[in-house]
């Protein structure tokens, strides 16, 4: 199986947290010097539906997922104009860093 399969039936399977190449955050380093110097982490839901920012406490920062392609996955969202907002991952940009531990439901 392909590095790009795998990754694929990973992310099917939700509750994984990745980080999409260059995609960075602004925040201090260990010498506290600002800069983009810290991985953003990014959530897939457990029923693989939403991608989220794993350190945004607002929950403002996340995408839809419309579908898994067999090289990306294809999101979207609408603005603050309620204009459809659409983006696309390659697989091939993703690196999985860990699984999130499922819910129990309420």
């Amino acid at each position: 199986m392909s590095k790009v399969n795998e990754i694929r039936e990973t992310l099917l399977k939700g509750n994984v947290v990745i980080n999409v190449k260059g995609n960075t955050c602004y925040d201090r380093d260990e010498e506290g010097n600002w800069g983009f110097n810290r991985l953003r982490e990014i959530a897939i839901n457990d029923d693989a539906t939403i991608v989220y920012d794993l350190e945004d406490k607002h929950h403002t920062n996340q995408m839809n997922i419309n579908e898994f392609t067999s090289t990306s996955i294809k999101c979207f969202t609408y603005n603050f104009l309620g204009v459809r907002v659409a983006a696309t991952i390659k697989y091939k940009d993703i690196t999985i860093l860990r699984e999130l531990p499922k819910l129990d439901s309420i």
